[in-house]
């Protein structure tokens, strides 16, 4: 729930996506200070190195 993507190239339906978007997830999309957290919770160096860590640790046993 981290946002929406939408075909810039159909512009027929792409007011109807929109509005879709809006009335049915908008309420559940995360908002700037949440992506970030999450961001930095999976991606971070210290996040990405623990994560190879334990997938080296699962392969040597």
């Amino acid at each position: 729930n981290l946002g929406a993507a939408f075909d810039l190239e159909d512009t027929v339906s792409l007011f109807s996506q929109v509005e879709g978007f809006l009335s049915s997830y908008a309420h559940e999309v995360m908002g700037r200070n949440e992506i970030m957290r999450f961001a930095q919770d999976r991606f971070s160096e210290k996040s990405v190195v623990s994560m190879l860590v334990g997938e080296v640790k699962e392969l040597i046993h």
